[in-house]
């Protein structure tokens, strides 16, 4: 059988297998039939035997190949088929997403596109907001608060540290946000205002309200010009009863304003030396340096121009228009339109015309257009109703009553002395810093030479911080230097205690560590005590400079390498010491004279402090010697006289004042003040710092406590005195005892002895209650040292010592001593001194001591009674009398007698009278007498016509024979009174 169609195939030769092998390829199996068996290939000798197999082979070889291929076809075709609908479907699939895409990617961008427009939009809103918060802040900080707030906000005033420069007229129209149309005013010439009368005047009107919104009154002058007498600014009028000054009543003639004039160009000249001596360029920047107003801004309203204007009137107004920002004088012109043509019939003067800075406004109903603003219109703020007016008049009033002014903390200006304390020395001077002037601090120095500075009077009206100014010195110095450095005596002679701050708090604790005495109501007898102490030390200094031959405090202390520390003595109301009592007056010029003209060169300075300097006659021919030695002047604000009285003749500047706490300060005798005067503000001892302060400064270091006396009130009797004084007293001769603290510069009490001897007895005259029993109790108490294991016997005339609270702790001491109490009724004191009294009298001696008390005496009975102590005797003969006392005359002996037979008397009597019926004459036997209320008279019977008064109360007066003069001594508080008391 023939091949048509021949397979071309290759041999593969495989080495090592049979060369038949690999020449005949194998036999391929039909794929037509899978799963047929494979037939055995015919072997080698079924060929050879049989030719025509091989042809029969192939051919069904070809047919299982055919079929093979028709069904490889069929299945690709299938395949294909199969493939041509999954390319549709694909097709299909992949157009629909790729529209989807498309879709999607166009909502994408524009999505996109969307929130880009919005976002856009949104920082193109954000800039607009930015930018009006910048216009809106740029405004306000040119024209803040009542300057560039709408009309109705007027109604709410507010003082600010400056007045602002800009002034809001109304809105600008045509332009973005129509922001405020504002217009420079203060610290510039002024405005000029024409056109429709009615907006003319409402636009002055208004000026004038913002102004006076912003400033204190005290610190602004509205002077206006009235010659039609229109009154369209009588609104202000309620101004004057808040401060006259502020507005003065209208001008209406040509003279009265050429003054008015005059005296604004005096003010503008002083508020130019003001501003230019604080560096400053406008009158607007020296109150914004110096933290606090100061002069007076002067605000000239020139209703109805030109009428009424001379030649004279136009140069003042010419030169006030002219004048620049440092003066504080501000013009505005209104010159409305007049019906038919001119403003008026006077002509208008052409160098006011020209005056260069004057802003012109024309102004129409309710538009405005100003000059230098082309084509921008002013849409006006509607007009400043009555109603607003009187709301702002009475917010300013509320604000005025509530405003005292500028403040500056103490702590701004010493917190590098706290924070670094007791660092200076006081070798050359005392520096402190009390305030500001401006910026700079406001410093005082206490110095003896180069300048010598060594004493300072400040003053002050009340309620003006002269109190508060002496904390800041005081706070100040002990802040900078140590108490080895400085020593304070302070005396305080005003009825409130401001000094006592500085003793210990209610612990015990937190004194002022460098105070060495405080006197608080001190009175008199303690200040001259103070001044005498202090002017002994001065003697003391003066004994070791001379050692040295030294002639100043900074030359011993560099010759002998001793730190002795300056003294200053600081007195308020220091007139006080120069009133009253002649004797103590005399003394008190003496020694301030002495201390003021030596103390400098011992290191002993004085501040003298008072309300009132002028009148004070004790020193009308000490005035000039005294005070010639106070060159440093500090006022706070005073009346005209008073400061020309503190300052000098002819320095009123501490009249012009107008803060509580400024104050002008005069290093030269408060001479030539428009050079020496120092103008500044005193800082604000805040209460909560200094007592911070003060208890900081004593943990730092601490000596004794301050020896303090207050003139109002009883002595405290510390029972650790009682102790000491009761053990030193059974060592001694005689009989010792207490009675109250002395008014002097010392911590120790009072102490009386009665020697074992004539005429020792104590006699207490008075009938004061209070102050008798005060002493009594005291001196009970205090005798039982010298009892110990004696005996006390009490006289009672008045019946009721047993129920005396303070008894109970006499009783008690006696127990501890040992001491035998016995009180005898008023009925029975005579017996008692004739049966047990007359006795020890005769007697050659007697061991045991007694002290007899009687209180009350002028209330014991019988004693007119005899007491026929011993009946048995009878005289020698008949004619020899045998003399049978009395009661009084053994009264008279016991009190002249009885110390010697160790037998002491201690009495009382209401009047010196009472007693003199018991005593006889000038009171013999009487060694000391006290006095407890008793008038002028009665302690003059005592001490002498030339003495005074017992100053002061609580207090007595001793008056020992064997001495000369009345001594004053602060009586012991009675235990459970509230006043002091034993523990």
């Amino acid at each position: 059988m023939t091949n048509t169609n021949p397979r071309r195939s290759r041999r593969i030769h495989i080495e090592g297998a049979d060369r038949e092998w690999t020449e005949q390829a194998p036999p391929r199996m039909s794929p037509a039939d899978p799963s047929r068996a494979p037939e055995t290939p015919p072997s080698s000798a079924d060929r050879e035997t049989n030719p025509s197999l091989n042809e029969v082979e192939r051919q069904r070889q070809i047919d299982d190949n055919k079929r093979a291929a028709l069904d490889q076809s069929r299945a690709l075709s299938g395949r294909i088929s199969a493939a041509r609908r999954s390319l549709d479907s694909l097709r299909i699939a992949t157009a629909n997403s790729d529209e989807r895409a498309v879709n999607s990617s166009r909502k994408k961008a524009a999505a996109r596109q969307a929130q880009a427009a919005r976002e856009a939009q949104r920082r193109f809103a954000e800039s607009q907001d930015r930018l009006g918060d910048a216009v809106v802040a740029a405004l306000g900080s040119l024209a803040p608060g009542p300057a560039g707030c709408p009309v109705s906000g007027l109604a709410t005033p507010g003082h600010h540290l400056a007045p602002a420069e800009y002034q809001r007229i109304g809105l600008l129209q045509d332009v973005v946000g129509a922001p405020a149309a504002l217009l420079p005013l203060v610290g510039h010439h002024g405005w000029k205002v024409t056109g429709d009368r009615a907006s003319a005047v409402e636009i002055v009107r208004t000026a004038v309200a913002r102004i006076i919104a912003q400033i204190p009154l005290r610190h602004v002058a509205l002077h206006v010009f009235d010659p039609r007498i229109t009154g369209v600014l009588g609104g202000f009028a309620p101004l004057r009863q808040l401060n006259a000054a502020t507005f003065p009543a209208p001008s209406v003639d040509a003279r009265a304003f050429e003054e008015v004039l005059s005296a604004v160009l005096t003010r503008a000249a002083q508020n130019a030396e003001l501003v230019t001596a604080n560096g400053a360029s406008s009158f607007a920047e020296h109150w914004r340096r110096l933290g606090n107003p100061q002069g007076c801004l002067s605000v000239v309203v020139v209703l109805d121009y030109p009428l009424g204007i001379d030649d004279r009137i136009s140069s003042l107004l010419t030169r006030a228009v002219a004048l620049g920002p440092a003066n504080g004088v501000v013009v505005l012109f209104c010159e409305p339109s007049q019906p038919g043509g001119s403003a008026g019939s006077t002509k208008v003067p052409s160098d006011l015309e020209m005056s260069k800075g004057l802003r012109r406004i024309e102004v129409g109903r309710t538009q405005a257009a100003v000059a230098d603003w082309p084509d921008v219109v002013v849409e006006l703020d509607p007009p400043l109703t009555d109603g607003m007016l009187t709301g702002l008049l009475a917010g300013i009033e509320e604000v005025e009553n509530d405003w005292h002014g500028p403040s500056l903390e103490l702590r701004d200006v010493i917190g590098a002395d706290v924070d670094s304390p007791w660092t200076g020395s006081a070798a050359e001077s005392l520096d402190v810093s009390v305030g500001r002037i401006g910026k700079e601090k406001l410093d005082i120095s206490l110095r003896t030479a180069n300048p010598p500075h060594p004493n300072m009077l400040l003053g002050g009206a009340v309620g003006q911080g002269k109190s508060n100014l002496l904390l800041d010195l005081v706070y100040g110095l002990a802040a900078r230097y140590s108490p080895q450095e400085l020593e304070f005596y302070l005396l305080d002679f005003k009825r409130g205690l401001e000094f006592k701050r500085f003793d210990a708090d209610s612990s015990g604790e937190s004194w002022l560590p460098h105070v060495r005495v405080l006197g608080l109501e001190s009175n008199h007898a303690f200040g001259v005590a103070v001044l005498q102490h202090v002017h002994d030390e001065m003697e003391r200094r003066s004994r070791m400079f001379k050692q040295y031959n030294a002639g100043s405090l900074a030359e011993f202390r560099a010759r002998s390498g001793e730190i002795l520390p300056r003294v200053v003595l600081v007195v308020d109301e220091f007139h006080v010491l120069f009133e009253g009592d002649e004797n103590y007056v005399d003394r008190c010029v003496a020694l301030t004279e002495a201390l003021a003209k030596q103390g400098r060169a011992y290191g002993v300075h004085l501040v003298f402090a008072s309300q009132t300097v002028s009148g004070i006659r004790a020193l009308a021919a000490k005035a000039d010697a005294i005070f010639g030695q106070f060159p440093l002047r500090l006022s706070l604000k005073n009346t005209a006289a008073e400061s020309q009285a503190l300052l000098s003749q002819g320095n009123k500047e501490a009249a012009e004042l107008t803060y509580r706490g400024e104050v002008v300060l005069n290093r030269n005798f408060g001479m030539n003040p428009d050079e020496d005067n120092v103008r500044g503000l005193c800082a604000y001892a805040d209460p909560e710092y200094v007592v911070q302060l003060q208890r900081t400064l004593w943990l730092r270091e601490h000596g004794a406590r301050p020896m303090v006396f207050v003139g109002t009130e009883y002595a405290q009797l510390d029972a650790r005195v009682v102790a000491r004084h009761n053990a030193a007293a059974r060592r001694q001769t005689g009989l010792t005892f207490l009675l109250g603290r002395p008014v002097a510069v010392t911590d120790q009490p009072r102490a009386h002895t009665m020697l074992d001897d004539s005429d020792q007895s104590v006699a207490l005259l008075g009938a004061d209650d209070e102050l008798v029993s005060s002493v009594l109790f005291t001196t009970l108490l205090t005798a039982m040292g010298s009892l110990a294991s004696g005996r006390l016997v009490i006289l009672d005339g008045r019946g009721d010592l047993e129920q005396k609270d303070w008894f109970t702790h006499v009783l008690r001491a006696a127990q501890e001593f040992d001491v035998e109490i016995e009180i005898i009724d008023r009925d029975d004191a005579m017996r008692f001194l004739a049966e047990e009294v007359l006795p020890r009298l005769d007697a050659d001696r007697c061991i045991d001591r007694m002290l007899v008390v009687s209180v009350g005496t002028q209330r014991l009975k019988h004693k007119d009674e005899q007491f026929d102590c011993d009946p048995s005797l009878e005289a020698a003969d008949e004619y020899t009398y045998r003399e049978i006392p009395t009661g009084r005359t053994l009264l008279r002996r016991l009190v002249r007698e009885g110390a010697i037979a160790n037998t002491f008397f201690f009495g009382t009597w209401a009047t010196p009278r009472t007693a003199e019926e018991d005593l006889g004459m000038n009171w013999p036997g009487i060694g000391l007498f006290i006095t407890a209320g008793l008038g002028l008279e009665d302690v003059r019977s005592l001490a002498g016509h030339s003495a005074g008064r017992v100053d002061g109360s609580p207090r007595v007066g001793l008056v020992d024979r064997a001495t000369e003069g009345l001594e004053t001594v602060v009586p012991f508080a009675l235990v459970g009174t509230g006043i002091g008391g034993l523990m």
